[in-house]
């Protein structure tokens, strides 16, 4: 919940800072998956989706202890550009 107060100009300003009004509840939220439009071919498919499994695998993650002192689950969505010149890799 925030405080906001509207002067006669319609200028608004904070006037409590934001905090929980209530407990938080789990999301009942679920993406759909998205389904190929066609245009890569299987193999590549294959091949990529294997990449980045190894990839995010090796990738840097939170240690233990940081895990229980935030006992949150965060999902970080990311925009790659690949590459295959002998092997894949992110360019971009």
């Amino acid at each position: 919940m925030v405080a906001v107060h509207v002067d006669g100009d319609g200028n608004m300003v904070i006037t409590q800072n934001p905090t929980i009004s209530s407990t938080p509840k789990k999301s009942g939220y679920e993406p759909k998956i998205k389904e190929s439009d066609g245009t890569v071919d299987v193999a590549t498919t294959e091949e990529v989706t294997e990449f980045l499994g190894t990839f995010f695998k090796l990738y840097p993650t939170a240690t233990e202890k940081e895990l229980q002192r935030t006992k949150a689950t965060q999902i970080s969505q990311f925009d790659l550009a690949l590459e295959k010149d002998s092997n894949w890799k992110i360019v971009k």
